[in-house]
């Protein structure tokens, strides 16, 4: 069997985009995890707790707040110092692992920036080191373990062989003993042997019941031992004339003497067989410390949740019963954790014991109770839904001139608080088991134009004067609002505007709108992207994108192309249309023609098709829009990890590249400095020349000291021209440097979004039905998360709704339809 390997990894990094990165890629990682920190003192404060147990590998970046990373690493090693450590530096920062090779004694240096492969590569090989190294230790502590024990062993089984030579000589001589007075005592007076425990009593003038048996318990026992013991040696002997089942089943003896033999009788044999563990107990005997004894006098119950067990008395419990009987049966049952100590346990056998106890629960273990997480709550302090729903006219368009009081704040005010989520703990049940508990739920909160956060995150005030605006992916804004007279078109050109818009005309073919919302008469060829709602007097027309994060109103929608977070509101008819919605499309009193429709709330429809229309493809109750948007934005994060492994080996090959140039230079430093010395001395031999009366210096030593020359000023040329090089490659990798934090960036800000998307997913119930007023006709599709539906007759007023059916393995899922 595959041994199964786990590590667990802290990491220190700052960053969070890069904490982020590091986190993903090793989390990866079959059997590892990782506990990821911000500051050093909180990793620190955590190591402690642990006391580095498990953690095979301790990561930190080289640049922490308020403590290096050389620092950090030396304070892990002293709190875990059998941790491997691995620090993350510049290429630029060697001090600092210079510095942590010397004082942190670090293993390994991971250089910024480096690729996917590299960190993974270092990582497994620090947790390989750590594992060997594990290993090694606990083998070499297991074998001196196992040494002294078998020294013990050796000297205990020596002992025991002696005293059982000395044991097994006694008790024979103590047998022989006994059997010769046993058989004097038989043959003198065979009429005043004892046969059983009954004709004890009698002689003894008890009688037999529990307190005949325990008045003469003293005596019984002194009697029953040797018997017994002899039993032991040879179970044969025709000492023994009543067989303890004869006793227990005599109708002669009174039930509850029966139960109280059984109860005192049984511990003596017990001691009697201690030493013989090939000889079994009766069959006929009932264990006191067995689990079914007590099972017959107790009733043992657990919570729902398991923290708790309950024991109740169904019969008064025997004398006989004691404190580590009841620990053996609990343990017996698995109840091992949150046990009530000793003097409770005694005072409910005191109980117990009487008829006053029977009956009466005794909570007998106590575990602990998970501590449920609290999720992150958001109080608003401006109207979110205060528009009221058009007014619809006589010729079927929209009155939107009437919305409601619209909320309006100044500068500084405040907008919206969050509190934070809270984790929470996992409990322990009475029987050892983590209950684990959910990680709390957190909300988007962030603030966007108009609106500013706070330091610490908590609160977002208003920047400006304006309408307030919460949209679907929970950022908070404070808007303006535009209103044009006439359509957008040439005259007015494309807008883009950060606030309310209100155009009295229509958005023409060709142009296109970004604002917060729009409201105008009618969408005609356009695209429009509003973080808010979208509200035509009469329709949206061959729009290439409709794209918006609030509620669309509309009296007709005609070959358009909607995406929307919010609801769908249509009076007329939709035709030829792609619609994906997260909210509910609303259109009882309308028709849908020759569209597909994606609505995860449902569809509430007028008529549904036509006899020659072609068929609509209707799937409620799945939210294609965001899983379409979360798919995007993993193929994203794809590319630009991508990108970031690319500019990593690109940075790796310049770096490569400057090693080979530092390399040359110093060859070229060498050899400059080797023709310098040189020449210095050829010129002071030319000096001494000279002095001592040389009118003429050798043609020789001339050449040479001008071909020295010349070779150190090509040198130099050399030289400079290779710093020149350094220059353009430094350049080129802090441009490199500089793309990749960009892109770091872009993975938090992609991240972040992903987050937010899966938030509104988790807010939007599934609601997988088309409700029908008037009736749906043949060939429309209908699918759900789990099953689909080809209509193959028209139906009227109906429901069409997919119900689960729940099997004793497997759920089933069917699309019914259901008549109104």
């Amino acid at each position: 069997m595959t041994e199964e390997i786990s590590h667990h990894i802290f990491l220190i990094e700052s960053n969070a985009g890069l904490q982020d990165r590091i986190e993903r890629l090793i989390t990866q990682l079959p059997g590892y995890t990782v506990s990821a920190f911000s500051t050093a003192s909180d990793a620190l404060a955590a190591l402690k707790e642990t006391r580095g147990k498990g953690v095979s590998l301790i990561i930190s970046s080289y640049r922490m707040p308020k403590m290096p990373g050389d620092e950090v690493l030396q304070n892990a090693r002293e709190i875990s110092g059998k941790s491997e450590r691995m620090l993350i530096s510049d290429v630029s920062d060697i001090n600092t692992v210079i510095s942590a090779v010397n004082t942190a004694d670090i293993h390994a240096c991971l250089l910024l920036p480096f690729s996917d492969t590299d960190l993974i590569q270092q990582v497994q090989n620090a947790c390989r080191r750590y594992r060997s190294m594990t290993k090694q230790e606990n083998l070499t502590r297991v074998t001196q373990r196992q040494n002294r024990q078998l020294f013990k062993l050796a000297n205990a089984l020596k002992a025991i062989d002696e005293k059982e030579v000395s044991d097994i000589a006694n008790r024979k001589t103590v047998i022989k003993r006994l059997n010769t007075k046993l058989q004097a005592l038989v043959d003198a007076e065979p009429q005043s042997f004892i046969s059983s425990v009954e004709d004890f009593l009698e002689k003894a003038g008890a009688k037999l019941d529990p307190q005949g048996l325990l008045d003469q318990w003293e005596k019984l026992e002194a009697w029953l031992y040797p018997m017994f013991s002899k039993w032991v040696d040879d179970p044969n002997d025709p000492l023994i004339k009543t067989g303890y089942s004869q006793i227990a089943s005599s109708s002669t003896i009174d039930p509850d003497a029966k139960k109280c033999a059984a109860e005192l009788l049984l511990p003596l044999l017990e001691i009697c067989c201690s030493g013989y563990p090939d000889l079994a107990v009766p069959d006929e005997t009932v264990s006191v410390k067995g689990k079914g004894f007590l099972e017959e006098h107790l009733e043992l119950s657990l919570n729902q949740d398991r923290t708790m067990a309950h024991v109740t008395p169904k019969v008064a419990l025997p004398e006989i019963v004691t404190v580590d009987h009841v620990k053996d049966y609990l343990g017996k049952n698995y109840i091992i954790s949150g046990v009530c100590d000793d003097q409770k346990l005694s005072a409910f056998l005191g109980r117990a014991r009487s008829e006053k106890g029977v009956g009466e629960p005794f909570v007998i273990a106590e575990g602990k109770p998970p501590k449920l997480p609290q999720d992150a709550k958001i109080r608003y302090h401006f109207q979110r839904d205060y528009q009221k729903a058009g007014r619809i006219r006589d010729d079927g368009t929209i009155d939107f001139t009437d919305r409601g009081d619209i909320p309006f704040v100044k500068s500084g005010t405040l907008l919206a608080q969050k509190v934070f989520p809270i984790a929470g703990e996992p409990g322990v049940s009475v029987t050892g088991e983590e209950i684990p508990v959910p990680d709390p739920q957190d909300m988007a909160f962030a603030a966007g134009a108009g609106a500013q956060m706070s330091e610490d995150g908590s609160t977002i005030h208003a920047q400006s004067d304006g309408q307030p605006h919460l949209d679907a992916l929970g950022n908070i804004s404070v808007f303006e609002e535009l209103k044009i007279t006439g359509d957008i078109g040439f005259e007015t050109g494309n807008i883009d505007f950060k606030g309310n818009l209100v155009v009295t005309g229509t958005v023409k073919e060709g142009f296109s709108v970004r604002a917060a919302s729009l409201t105008c008469q009618q969408v005609e060829g356009a695209e429009v992207i509003l973080t808010g709602d979208l509200h035509c007097s009469d329709g949206i027309v061959d729009a290439t994108l409709v794209n918006v994060q609030g509620i669309i109103q509309a009296k007709y929608i005609n070959n358009s192309k909607i995406e929307s977070f919010g609801d769908l509101i249509v009076q007329k008819e939709i035709i030829d249309s792609d619609i994906q919605i997260s909210g509910e499309l609303k259109n009882s009193s309308g028709t849908i023609l020759s569209s597909q429709i994606s609505s995860k709330m449902g569809i509430e429809g007028g008529r549904i098709g036509t006899d020659v229309a072609k068929e609509s493809r209707l799937t409620v109750g799945v939210d294609t829009y965001v899983k379409q948007l979360l798919t995007k934005a993993e193929k994203d994060l794809d590319q630009v990890f991508k990108q970031m492994a690319r500019l990593g080996g690109a940075v790796s090959e310049l770096d490569g590249s400057t090693q080979k140039l530092h390399e040359q230079i110093s060859t070229f430093a060498q050899t400059q400095d080797l023709a310098q010395q040189e020449l210095e001395s050829y010129l002071e031999k030319k000096e001494e020349m000279l002095t001592t009366g040389h009118e003429n210096i050798p043609q020789e030593m001339a050449s040479k000291i001008g071909s020295l020359e010349n070779r150190i000023l090509k040198t130099k040329e050399e030289i400079e021209l290779e710093f020149e090089r350094l220059d353009e490659i430094g350049e080129q990798m802090a441009e490199k440097k500089e793309q990749v934090r960009a892109l770091e960036s872009s993975v938090v800000t992609l991240e972040s979004h992903k987050n937010k998307l899966l938030e509104l997913a988790r807010k939007k119930p599934s609601v997988p039905r088309v409700t029908v007023s008037q009736k749906i006709y043949p060939g429309t599709l209908i699918f759900g998360p789990n099953s689909s539906l080809k209509l193959k007759e028209i139906q009227h007023r109906c429901r069409i709704e997919e119900i689960k059916h729940q099997g004793d393995d497997l759920a089933a899922y069917e699309m019914q339809v259901i008549q109104l």
